[in-house]
């Protein structure tokens, strides 16, 4: 599931921004510069009925944009970019996004929750 949600951003963010910026979703020596960093930061599940589980995932993208203003317009463009996913071709619409600027990092948090079903064993 959360495999899913870091693929279709993967595939948002090749959509909305082109080749000119590569999205890494694992760690590499080498990395070019403007980029995106994806991560998935935190993941919980709690059971709410008897075969229905609530699932909350917390994504992190990072943005190494080498300047300020265009990380400034690249937040902006995510908000939009990152408002809706699909699971399952089911859509989850994104919550709780924000952004903050460290040395000209741009680190763009957003969090997915979903209800899941899952047939007795």
């Amino acid at each position: 599931m959360s495999e899913e949600i870091i693929k279709y951003i993967e595939d948002k963010l090749s959509a909305g921004f082109g080749a000119e910026y590569p999205v890494y979703t694992e760690q590499t020596a080498q990395i070019q510069i403007p980029c995106f960093m994806l991560k998935l930061l935190d993941q919980r599940q709690e059971h709410i009925g008897r075969a229905q589980y609530w699932r909350s995932c917390l994504v992190c993208l990072q943005f190494l944009a080498g300047e300020w203003e265009l990380a400034h317009k690249t937040a902006e463009r995510l908000f939009l970019i990152l408002e809706k996913v699909e699971v399952s071709g089911v859509p989850v619409r994104g919550r709780k996004m924000r952004y903050d600027l460290t040395d000209k990092v741009l680190s763009f948090f957003v969090e997915y929750n979903l209800n899941i079903f899952k047939e007795s064993v």
